[in-house]
Formats: structure tokens, C-alpha cells, sequence
């Protein structure tokens, strides 16, 4: 009986390369139709190992995307902390401010300051 089942299975062409075994879907299919069985698709639609490496490429790019994203908006924020700092070190100090004043002190200075800033504060109570 064992005997008789071994001449009913189907022979395979095959290639051997080293300890593989392989065959060409074409010959899987021939010999799965004569068993009865399926066709194995031969399209790579259904390949999920195709579509993880696709998922797998699309989250690698996305994640390099949001890393360029972040070192961007690194970048144009230290480049507005730059900014700020230096609009408030520039204009002119206390003593451009007093070269060509008759000012010898520095409670003259301030005593200019005050009066000027209670001028603007008048100026803007007014507008």
C-alpha cells in the first residue's frame, strides 16, 4: 500500500544550490494542481513582506522629514533668540548718548532719561 501512494506523487523540476532546494512558482503551481491544492499568486500584491518593507521605507522617511522639521525650526529659533538679544544691545549707550551733551554726571543722565520717558508716557496717555 505504501508503495503504491509513492508512484501517485507527482515529480518536481528543481534547482539545487548548495543546501537550497528551489522551484519556479510556474512548477509549484503545476504540481499543486495535480495534488488538488491552490496556485500559489504569482503578482506581489499579496506579498506581505513586500508591503511591511514599503510601511517600514514610508516611516523611515517620515521620521527623517520630522527630524529636518525639528533641526529647522532649531535653527530659526536660535536665529530669533540672536535677534532679539542683539535689537537690545544696539542703539546707542550712555556714552553716545552723552558725547556733545554739557553733561558731567550720571544723575544728569538720568534725570535726561526720566524727563524723556515721561514725555513719551505723556504722548502715548494722549494718543
Amino acid at each position: 500500500e505504501h508503495a503504491a501512494s509513492m508512484d501517485s506523487i507527482p515529480s518536481m523540476a528543481v534547482k539545487e544550490t548548495g543546501s537550497e532546494v528551489s522551484a519556479s512558482i510556474e512548477e509549484t503551481n503545476r504540481v499543486r494542481a495535480e495534488l488538488g491544492l491552490k496556485p500559489l499568486a504569482e503578482g506581489k500584491g499579496s506579498n506581505k513582506e513586500a508591503e511591511a518593507a514599503e510601511r517600514g521605507r514610508e516611516l523611515a522617511a517620515q521620521r527623517k522629514q520630522e527630524a529636518e522639521e525639528e533641526a529647522m525650526r532649531a535653527k530659526l529659533e536660535d536665529a530669533k533668540r540672536k535677534r532679539q538679544l542683539h535689537a537690545k544691545v544696539s542703539g546707542k549707550g550712555i556714552g553716545e548718548q552723552l558725547d556733545g551733551e554739557e553733561m558731567d554726571s550720571a544723575a544728569a543722565w538720568v534725570a535726561k532719561s526720566r524727563r524723556g520717558e515721561e514725555a513719551a508716557k505723556a504722548a502715548r496717555s494722549k494718543a
